[in-house]
């Protein structure tokens, strides 16, 4: 099971309240080497309230599961499960307040790697089984992008 931290201002609420359509939905998908930090870490924590205030948009941080406990591509899997879940339940679980037409997926570091392959025409993108073009929007911030060995047999059967 993926976990993910919703970051909602009452602010919003009211704004909402006062005829706004809707805000903007940014997934955030942290760094630390696919193996460190969480949403939990001070800094991302922070990170996320900050970006939440000053952009007026919720802010959906993923908790993808970490090596070396789990290898591999669980984080892009996790980062996709999270990603469709909230496309198929973003008014009735998510927020009222939401617009599904405006959402952003952000990364750094090793989150930038992900979004990198889970974004529209990535590696991961065709198992997006949504609408995954409400994601055209990117911000990869300081990405881990590299390539230097041929696909396992696990990664070949993902790309079919």
């Amino acid at each position: 099971m993926v976990s993910f931290f919703l970051f909602l201002l009452i602010l919003l609420v009211f704004i909402f309240m006062l005829g706004e359509k809707g805000f903007p939905i940014i997934f955030y998908i942290h760094g630390g080497g696919f193996a460190f930090m969480t949403p939990r870490n001070r800094i991302y924590d922070d990170f996320c309230n900050r970006l939440c205030e000053s952009c007026n948009a919720i802010i959906i941080s993923i908790d993808y599961r970490r090596s070396p406990e789990f290898r591999y591509p669980t984080a892009y899997e996790d980062c996709l499960t999270t990603i469709t879940w909230v496309h198929n339940n973003i008014k009735n679980k998510i927020s009222p307040y939401a617009d599904a037409s405006s959402m952003y997926l952000v990364g750094d570091s090793a989150g930038g790697n992900i979004v990198h392959h889970v974004m529209p025409g990535g590696t991961y993108a065709k198992r997006i089984t949504t609408k995954s073009s409400k994601t055209q929007r990117h911000c990869l911030a300081l990405p881990i992008l590299w390539r230097r060995r041929k696909n396992t047999e696990r990664e070949s059967q993902m790309l079919e």
